[in-house]
């Protein structure tokens, strides 16, 4: 333990995530600056974590529907799923 320390050595999952996804070359940064443009928000970088053998949840929306979308959510999938 390091006491919460960020070693500089260390790569940085997110970091490195975030640049593959949104970054010059990143798979998603043409679908992010069509939608939101390079003057939007990146609001915010989250993960879902599920425990073994636990209920799956419904699909359900996280807002109510609008004309203008007022955010953008993508799930990537940082594992093998099937």
């Amino acid at each position: 333990d390091n006491g919460g320390q960020v070693d500089e050595d260390e790569p940085h999952a997110v970091a490195e995530a975030l640049q593959e996804l949104l970054g010059t070359n990143g798979s998603l940064r043409m679908l992010y600056e069509n939608l939101v443009t390079l003057q939007g928000e990146f609001y915010e970088f989250a993960a879902l974590v599920t425990e073994p053998g636990s209920q799956r949840q419904t699909v359900h929306p996280d807002l109510p529907f609008n004309e203008v979308a007022p955010l953008y959510v993508v799930f990537i999938a940082l594992q093998d799923v099937n």
